[in-house]
């Protein structure tokens, strides 16, 4: 608990969400219903109810007391350590009686508490975590019952009230926690008390989590799959290479970067330091050794669980050492098993038998010494082998806790929300009315220069509807192309003369300007770029300023009125709409909502054409004729923030050459292969894309995912490219790739009239 304290003493960190350590009470009222209107045009919640008990109740709880918010953060992150610890010292304790081994179990919690995975998220993400630190306690009461200390409905039931305590936040995670207990009681089935406990458990199960399982599945029937849009089985599957499973450094965000530093500091430094990965291999090797010995207590069921949860989180690996069913199963992780794709979520079912056995493995290590030193050369050394075994494997295991003692557990904090934010507040609640506020610049995640809330600043504090392009709203992807037309108007500097109608048919009322982003680390335009967009767009009127940005003595928050007075929504019958030309001659516009902010920036033609000078002079399509304009053209993606502007611009691929495809999905998204065409032919009636020949490269900046600047010319159709702007960049030295085509004979000629088209440089074209 000391040591929870001891990170960033005094400063408020994100974990798992904002609003529990702003306005508690207030999250937890809106988590009472599934549509939350105040955000994103309206957006079902995702899993918020899971936060109503415990994790919710206990920030509320330091709410209600008074307690700093920084406080009860630490409070809670040290309370699951200490639960995670306890609960594996009862564990070993109750598994290895009659013996008497007093260290031991306070091994097997160390082990257990100080595992990379439950370490390194402890202070950014215990939401994740949080049912980890329960699974001693429901796997505790179902040994006892089979030992014979408490009845089979007495344990289930006490096992059901634990399960009950993981609650609702990370339904996942709950669920893949449940083999370990479950192999437990399947071990025993020949017992009649362990068909008592068969009966009973899942009984107690079903109980403690009817309350989230029937809102989640409400939320599966209606909420966007926005889940599909920021992660790929191939992305989650990266890093569970065997060793990294063993240590348990498995968690693909643990090796990420943004803005310059490690996206979760402890977790990154326990999954990729030399020193820390020799250790924590140190504690896996003895750990495997102990678990598998033939005198390890309820070895069956501990090593079952164990070898099905490294089988399952090793499977979908692709490496030298890949099983043949690697492809299968991540293509089943993208598909039917897609609410599992965050595999390493099994890392619980591991972790616990393995602590087991790292305070067997000791105690074996122990007893081998004090044998050795009993000859006659090493009789004076026998009453201090077993403890120095004993200190060597608690030195070894407080190495491994390395981030913990050195304060980097948790991300950059603030001391608190500047008064600007509050007062911005107070305004739109005040003035919007029925409209939302739109913030501008959005930013994939809320990295301030005065700390990191990653969540947006004005989410715990608003009063009234609001919006901004974070990395992934919980919004359909038409609203998100649509928040991606906006800032396109903004990032380019040049405003529209329509964006100001595109904003108020949205019905957004405001606009905050913000200038407190951490513009390294959320690659967000500069405050000059955003000012000098928004003058050049008619409409916005300037109605209030907050605070002092800490760069360039601007004000930290202006607002903007929107000075346009257009209805909302207005359906009629277009049959009914009288035009001046004739039945079924009217233009019919199939455009979404992201082509609002472009449909006006060009005036409209007066007086009509009907010969098309720039072809020769044909004639153009009758009215009432279908026009088809490319819009979107199926951009590969245009989720992450930085795929903005020129992800969004590009053509699409046919869909067997793209990243991957998922039924349903709106958006490509994945780390992985970009494509670069070389050859590009068109069969008549084909996709535009056509489908040429290909060369896979490694072009990780192409990807939706990258975090770092996505531009056009990392993209799949640069290769053919003659625009100097979006052109393929050069590959590095040595690094060149080589054509490899699909099919026999893609080198020749194309299908159809039409010929191959080839890249040809101008000079001095890079």
């Amino acid at each position: 608990m000391a040591l929870s304290f001891r990170q960033r003493l005094g400063d408020t960190t994100f974990d798992t969400k904002l609003d529990l350590s702003v306005d508690a009470s207030g999250f937890l009222d809106r988590t009472l219903t599934a549509w939350n209107p105040m955000s994103a045009f309206g957006e079902m919640q995702n899993q918020a109810y899971g936060y109503l008990f415990p994790h919710g109740a206990f920030f509320y709880a330091g709410e209600v007391v008074g307690l700093p918010e920084w406080v009860v953060q630490r409070l809670w992150s040290g309370l699951l350590l200490v639960l995670a610890y306890e609960g594996a010292r009862r564990l070993f304790t109750v598994l290895d009686a009659p013996r008497s081994r007093p260290w031991l179990p306070m091994l097997a919690g160390l082990a257990y508490a100080f595992s990379p995975r439950f370490l390194g998220l402890s202070g950014t993400l215990t939401g994740e975590i949080h049912p980890t630190a329960l699974l001693p306690w429901v796997v505790l009461p179902l040994v006892m019952a089979l030992r014979g200390r408490l009845s089979p409905l007495l344990g289930a039931a006490w096992s059901g009230v634990a399960v009950l305590m993981m609650g609702g936040v990370n339904a996942t995670e709950v669920l893949m926690a449940l083999p370990l207990p479950g192999f437990v009681i399947l071990c025993a089935i020949k017992e009649r008390t362990g068909r008592r406990l068969a009966l009973w458990w899942p009984l107690a199960v079903i109980l403690a989590t009817l309350w989230w399982v029937l809102a989640l599945l409400t939320q599966g029937r209606y909420s966007p799959p926005f889940l599909n849009y920021i992660e790929t089985a191939a992305s989650t599957t990266a890093p569970l290479g065997w060793a990294n499973v063993a240590r348990g450094a498995d968690h693909w965000l643990s090796f990420v970067w943004v803005g310059g530093r490690p996206w979760w500091p402890g977790s990154y430094e326990l999954a990729t330091d030399p020193w820390l990965v020799g250790v924590t291999g140190a504690v896996a090797a003895i750990s495997v050794f102990g678990l598998f010995h033939r005198r390890m207590p309820w070895r069956l069921p501990l090593a079952l669980s164990a070898l099905t949860g490294i089988l399952l989180l090793g499977m979908g690996h692709n490496d030298v050492l890949a099983g043949p069913f690697a492809v299968t199963f991540r293509e089943l992780l993208d598909g039917v098993l897609s609410p599992f794709r965050n595999i390493h979520k099994l890392d619980p079912v591991v972790r616990l038998p393995l602590a087991m056995g790292f305070a067997h493995g000791v105690g074996v290590l122990g007893a081998w010494a004090v044998a050795m030193t009993r000859k006659p050369l090493g009789r004076s050394l026998a009453p201090y082998a077993r403890p120095v075994v004993l200190g060597l494997s608690v030195v070894l295991l407080l190495a491994s806790a390395q981030p913990l003692f050195l304060d980097q557990i948790r991300k950059p904090g603030w001391k608190e929300i500047p008064q600007a934010w509050y007062d911005a507040a107070d305004y739109l609640g005040t003035h919007s009315g029925q409209g939302r506020a739109l913030i501008l610049p959005g930013a994939g995640f809320g990295q301030q220069t005065w700390g990191w809330t990653i969540d947006e600043p004005l989410q715990p504090l608003a009063k009234s509807p609001w919006v901004s392009r974070s990395q992934v709203p919980l919004a359909p992807g038409a609203t998100i192309r649509y928040l991606d037309a906006i800032e396109e108007r903004i990032q380019d500097g040049v405003g529209s003369p329509v964006l100001a109608d595109a904003l108020a048919r949205a019905g957004i009322k405001h606009v905050v300007v913000r200038r407190d982003l951490d513009l390294w680390a959320t690659e967000a335009p500069s405050p000059a770029r955003v000012d000098q967009a928004l003058s050049l767009s008619p409409g916005l009127e300037k109605v209030a300023s907050y605070g002092t940005a800490a760069v360039g003595g601007q004000s930290m928050i202006d607002i903007f009125e929107v000075d346009r007075n257009v209805p909302l929504l207005e359906a009629v019958d277009i049959d009914s709409v009288k035009t001046l030309s004739g039945p079924g001659g009217h233009p019919r516009s199939h455009g979404g909502r992201p082509a609002q902010p472009r449909r006006g920036h060009r005036q409209p033609l007066r007086g009509g054409l009907d010969r098309d000078p720039r072809r020769g002079g044909r004639r153009l399509p009758a009215p009432g004729a279908p026009v088809r304009t490319p819009g979107r053209l199926g951009e590969p993606g245009d989720v992450g923030r930085g795929a903005l502007p020129d992800q969004a611009r590009r053509p699409r691929l046919p869909g067997r050459l793209r990243g991957r495809s998922r039924r349903g999905a709106v958006h490509r998204a994945g780390v992985g292969h970009g494509l670069l065409l070389v050859g590009l032919r068109r069969r008549p009636g084909g996709d535009p894309a056509g489908d040429g020949a290909v060369r896979r490269r490694r072009r990780r900046g192409a990807d939706v995912l990258a975090l770092r600047p996505v531009g056009v010319a990392h993209g799949p159709v640069a290769g053919a490219q003659l625009h100097r702007a979006r052109a393929a960049q050069r590959d590095p030295p040595g690094r060149r790739g080589r054509p490899r085509f699909d099919r026999p004979g893609a080198q020749g000629a194309g299908r159809g009239r039409q010929p191959p088209v080839r890249a040809r440089r101008r000079p001095g074209h890079r």
